[in-house]
């Protein structure tokens, strides 16, 4: 759909987070990319990225799909129409991942919590 217009000349897509920051300006941090953060959530839950970006229902690989969405979205700058690009999904349902995840996390349910603070890992480390 709309991914190829998300891709430099280098291939990777990127959004950059146009947002001022708290004291005023561009945020200083390095955005990632959208496939950096799918790669760390692939990482971290041991799924490949053909599979999240399937249409298949298993635990894991759901778990995945909602830690990058979730991941893409804080780090990003990303809307979440071109989020839900990379992995073919409509943006109703990234923002539904959102809230999945985040529901996930705040009832502490330790396999997906576990995970996505390993992700969350090495996001910080591919920022420095």
């Amino acid at each position: 759909r709309g991914a190829a217009r998300l891709r430099p000349a280098g291939g990777q897509r990127v959004c950059r987070a146009d947002r001022p920051a708290a004291a005023g300006g561009r945020c200083a941090r390095r955005p990632i990319t959208l496939d950096e953060a799918l790669a760390a959530a692939c990482s971290a839950f041991v799924t490949p990225a053909l599979a999240v970006m399937s249409h298949t229902r298993q635990c894991t690989v759901v778990m995945a799909r909602h830690a990058y969405c979730m991941l893409a979205k804080r780090y990003t700058g990303c809307t979440v129409a071109q989020i839900g690009d990379l992995i073919g999904r409509d943006h109703s349902t990234v923002v539904h991942s959102i809230k999945t995840s985040n529901d996930l996390l705040d009832v502490g349910y330790q396999p997906y919590a576990a995970r996505f603070a390993a992700a969350n890992e090495i996001i910080k480390k591919q920022k420095k």
